[in-house]
């Protein structure tokens, strides 16, 4: 967090930018732990019900078993 270091920005700018700073970092850390939960514990893919168009796959996931890979699920078991 360095942009408060910034000389010509205002005292309250400065805040909202440790403020920014702050909660991004914390909501980057919460979307990891969720992540690294979600592949230790249910690494199967969502069903994609006709919206493949607007569903985006996160990272994590693209090594996840395919939906309804019930022989997949038995060998890593």
């Amino acid at each position: 967090m360095d942009r408060q270091k910034l000389k010509y920005l205002t005292f309250l700018e400065k805040i909202w930018c440790s403020y920014c700073g702050y909660a991004n970092g914390l909501l980057a850390y919460a979307v990891t732990i969720a992540g690294e939960t979600e592949k230790h514990w249910c690494g199967i893919k969502h069903i994609k019900k006709g919206h493949e168009d607007t569903f985006i796959e996160h990272p994590h996931q693209k090594n996840f078993l395919e939906y309804g890979d019930k022989e997949g699920y038995k060998q890593i078991k």
